[in-house]
């Protein structure tokens, strides 16, 4: 009797424990949800381990199918052809039943990036996120049939089943538009126009966010991403410490960046401090923007002491607040940030007559300060009120880039490698969507000569997840002062992200460089960048001819007469000169710009400048706050670019070649390239004609003999993808020569360099020419290829050559230096290794003592694996 009892009383656990395990869907199904037309969709969620779970759409026959055993499901069903018709879906499994209603089909976008895309047209008095047009969307009628999902801000080590819930399927009206993204509305606006069906926007997206943190790990191998897992690696490692570990450690970190500790700054003379007004951001006030410590002081006067409450509105960031110099709240870790303090004062901490109160505002991201109501500004005591907002006064105290780095906290935040594909990406693979839209970038300034590749890798993996090469369309970022008007590192991100999409199928990029604003970073004219997108779509996606749009772009350069003629096409037959002077700069040594004047002559620009009488260097709008004025017919754009206006590093001169190495060196070479070699380079040639040619390869060798002679190289990289392109007897000067061929037609992740001939008396530069060779050729190569690592190897010592070995160490000095000075450059020694008793070790050697054996490409790929991190 009493086993028995035990077997009901375990039953009856049992079926309490699977009961509470509800059926549910996922978050993004929910009423007036919008799916993709015309295709086979899933809908899944979570119900009883093993049980049937049925879906009844409106409109097709219902489907029946088995929970796995950890109560997950997934149903396929197909939809038809967008039009207005309202549909639903119930949903039952062991007695629960779900309905969704108002179910539309039509044409779904997941829009994704930082705060441009995030930027909604919500305004708030202080704020500079000011939508040009807004009140027109927000008064505008409504549209039942253009609807948005916004995705929660989710930060995440792992990959997520599901997305944070954050309101639902939302249509356009007034209520609900003001927090739709103004990119996507526009964008959705115009879709919703041209092809008269609804059009659902998935919004994924959260401000200030580098893409690294949109990628998926898996796809995030190379070495570019190093630094960011090792990041990832140590935070993982923090969260096991737990958040007490973490306070003490923001705790400690405060008052090392401080020149004083908090009680003393608390306790300090602030009378004879600058005065700023409060509730504000710091940007609108004397104290301007701010990362790092900001201490506000302001007094209050009591009539005896009393217990006290003090209440603040949004502080934007995190804070200590102190009262009468003693800490009565601390919120410092970087998860609990903008928060809304209500402080318990005890009477024991006031006194009668002046109190001070001090807050230590701490910024690590963006703006700082305390915004909000200024009703909610405030002391509250048994009797009195007693308002804070008004005048403060101010002190910096630390500069964030002038101490440590900021600690870990243990968390997955929004700047960790894949915290965002995890959980705001991953959760919605299995939703079917028609494309990709994407507006980031202000985040990877610090790295943009990785960002092709870098957006490659992310799109390759989102594409994977939903598993088609659906169309992927981004937005160049737009002009802005950053780290200052007249810098260049934004005008050099724009002209990369320019041109990026050539190496991603399927993709396009929309330009911005005549919608920025100096003075903000997020730039009003979201509609532009809307239509823009639209276009892209109607055209790429929907096979739309008159929704065509094509760039000016520039044809050619050349000299002519000491001025600089710059060609255009896709001008429609005009170019369109709006107010404000081009901003054009002319240099002869690719250093020194100058500003020109110019004339426009049908599709041709002519720039002159009297202080470059010889142009070899051309820049357009080429500033980080540069605004472009020119454009073609239909009004669209000419891009920022900077250019060398002879393309190649040579000028080809009958069997001499005249080189331009910069203002103060030109060299005519004695070499004949054009016949040197031309047997062996004809078969280079035509490597990229062979079937199944890939440009995509892992590293590719180019140089002299002894790469040419290296004939286990695939074997000696495995597994790596590697060509060889070595050739002759080649100079430095000839791999520049024929770089079309030997480097142009591949897309390496690594490229390795080895010649040494340019130091043998035939052969024989300068020093301070060589290395300007060598210098031309990773510039030309870094150009093409901004993510890939140039490896330089060391000039080898050989028995045959020892008589230059010393020429040849202080060369290798200076090939190391200049590799040092160069992120996307290594430099690998080999040579300290095939020297022997100060001799060169004969055991490499073949008979003629100058070319390697077997042992000595052993050495060689022993040094290069490793430093290549295989």
């Amino acid at each position: 009797m009493f086993y028995r009892f035990l077997a009901i009383l375990f039953l009856a656990l049992q079926t309490t424990l699977l009961n509470g395990q509800d059926l549910k869907v996922a978050t993004i199904f929910s009423d007036g949800a919008v799916l993709q037309q015309n295709k086979n969709v899933k809908i899944w969620g979570s119900t009883l381990p093993y049980s049937e779970v049925t879906v009844t759409p409106s409109w097709s026959e219902p489907i029946t199918v088995k929970a796995g055993k950890s109560g997950e499901w997934c149903a396929e069903l197909k939809t038809l052809s967008g039009d207005y018709t309202r549909h639903s879906v119930k949903i039952t499994s062991s007695g629960k039943e779900i309905k969704l209603d108002d179910i539309l089909f039509g044409e779904v976008w997941l829009i994704a990036g930082q705060s441009n895309m995030e930027m909604t047209f919500h305004e708030e008095k202080l704020s500079s996120l000011k939508v040009e047009g807004r009140n027109d969307v927000i008064e505008g009628a409504d549209d039942p049939y253009l609807r948005e999902f916004k995705v929660a801000r989710c930060e995440r080590f792992y990959p997520q089943s599901d997305v944070v819930a954050n309101g639902g399927w939302r249509f356009k009206k007034r209520q609900n538009v003001e927090w739709f993204s103004a990119v996507g509305y526009f964008f959705g606006k115009i879709l919703r126009e041209k092809l008269n069906v609804p059009v659902g926007l998935i919004n994924s997206s959260y401000g200030g966010t580098p893409i690294e943190s949109w990628i998926r790990e898996k796809d995030a191998s190379s070495e570019i991403y190093l630094p960011k897992r090792t990041e990832r690696d140590e935070e993982i490692r923090m969260s096991s410490l737990g958040e007490d570990a973490a306070t003490e450690r923001f705790s400690k970190w405060i008052e090392e960046s401080q020149l004083y500790t908090g009680k003393e700054l608390a306790s300090m003379d602030f009378l004879k401090f600058p005065k700023l007004s409060l509730p504000n951001y710091f940007f609108n006030t004397p104290r301007g923007e701010s990362l790092g410590g900001t201490f506000i002081y302001k007094t209050i006067t009591l009539p005896s002491p009393s217990d006290l409450t003090l209440e603040l509105p949004q502080i934007d960031r995190n804070c200590q607040i102190f009262f009468n110099g003693e800490m009565v709240y601390q919120e410092i870790l970087p998860s609990r940030a903008y928060r809304h303090p209500r402080v318990k004062i005890p009477v024991n901490l006031t006194k009668a007559g002046e109190n001070i109160i001090a807050i230590n505002v701490l910024t690590s991201l963006w703006n700082g300060g305390i915004v909000g109501d200024p009703s909610e500004m405030r002391i509250i005591s048994a009797k009195d009120t007693i308002s804070l907002a008004g005048e403060w006064s101010y002190l910096s105290t630390f500069d964030l880039y002038k101490v440590n780095s900021v600690p870990k906290e243990g968390l997955p935040n929004a700047f960790l490698l894949s915290s965002l594909y995890n959980g705001m990406i991953h959760p919605l693979g299995q939703y079917a969507v028609k494309g990709f839209l994407w507006y980031q970038g202000e985040a990877n300034l610090d790295n943009s000569a990785q960002y092709p590749v870098m957006l490659g890798d992310m799109v390759k993996g989102w594409r994977l997840l939903w598993g088609e090469e659906l169309p992927f369309y981004y937005v160049q970022i737009a002009p802005y002062k950053y780290s200052g008007k007249d810098n260049t590192e934004a005008a050099r991100m724009r002209e990369i992200m320019s041109s990026a999409y050539k190496n991603i199928p399927a993709s396009d990029v929309v330009l911005t460089v005549d919608l920025g604003d100096s003075d903000n970073i997020h730039p009003a004219r979201k509609a532009e960048v809307g239509e823009r997108l639209a276009l892209k779509a109607l055209y790429k996606t929907y096979g739309q001819n008159s929704a065509d749009i094509r760039y000016p772009d520039v044809q050619y350069i050349k000299q002519v007469e000491g001025k600089a003629v710059i060609g255009l096409g896709n001008t429609y037959g005009k170019i369109v000169s709006m107010p404000g002077a081009p901003e054009f700069e002319l240099s002869e040594d690719g250093t020194r710009y100058y500003k020109v004047t110019h004339t426009i002559r049908d599709n041709e620009i002519l720039l002159q400048c009297d202080s470059v009488r010889n142009p070899l260097f051309v820049r357009h709008a080429y500033r980080n706050s540069s605004n472009v004025s020119l454009f073609n017919a239909k009004m669209l754009p000419l891009d920022c670019f900077s250019k060398k206006i002879i393309d190649a590093p040579c000028v080809d001169n009958g069997k001499s070649v005249i080189w331009d190495l910069g203002a103060d060196i030109r060299y005519e070479d004695h070499l004949n390239f054009n016949d040197r070699y031309a047997d062996e380079l004809a078969l280079i040639a035509k490597k990229p004609t062979e079937p199944g040619f890939s440009p995509n390869i892992d590293v590719l060798f180019v140089g002299s003999s002894s790469v040419r002679m290296w004939k286990t190289l695939q074997q000696d990289m495995q597994p790596l993808k590697v060509v060889n392109n070595g050739f002759g007897g080649s100079t430095i000067r000839d791999i520049i020569y024929h770089y079309d061929i030997l480097v142009k037609p591949y897309n390496p992740k690594k490229i390795v360099l080895y010649v040494e001939n340019d130091v043998i008396p035939e052969d024989k530069l300068e020093t301070k020419t060589l290395l300007e060779f060598f210098r031309i050729f990773s510039e030309m190569a870094h150009k093409d290829f901004p993510s890939a690592t140039l490896y330089i190897v060391s000039l080898k010592p050989s028995p045959l050559r020892f008589s230059i070995y010393k020429e040849q160490c202080a060369i290798n000095s200076l090939l190391k230096d200049y590799a040092d000075s160069r992120q996307y450059i290594r430099y690998i020694d080999i040579a300290s290794d095939m020297i022997k008793k100060g001799q060169p070790d004969r055991t490499l050697f073949l008979d003629d003592m100058l070319h390697m054996n077997s042992e000595g490409y052993a050495l060689w790929t022993r040094i290069i694996r490793k430093e290549i991190k295989l």
